[in-house]
């Protein structure tokens, strides 16, 4: 089954998709603006909806992947 990551971009020890590839075959992992603490605030949930909506229309074939998707296990995911 398919699973998304939306991470942020500050730097955090370990595997950068939390070791989630190792449970979820088929985890991609969005880039969203801000950090842990301040993801949620004002200033961002613009940038966050965005990705979600992006994802939610590639996932049901609506529309192309969000932007800063990566595949876990190949790169890094991209801040925006």
């Amino acid at each position: 089954m398919p699973a998304t990551l939306f991470r942020t971009g500050e730097e955090r020890p370990g595997a950068s998709d939390y070791g989630w590839s190792a449970l979820c075959e088929r985890l991609t992992i969005v880039g969203i603006e801000g950090a842990h603490l301040d993801m949620l605030e004002p200033q961002h949930l613009d940038g966050l909806r965005d990705r979600i909506m992006a994802t939610l229309k590639a996932a049901t074939g609506q529309g192309n992947h969000a932007s800063g998707e990566v595949s876990a296990g190949r790169a890094e995911a991209r801040s925006p």
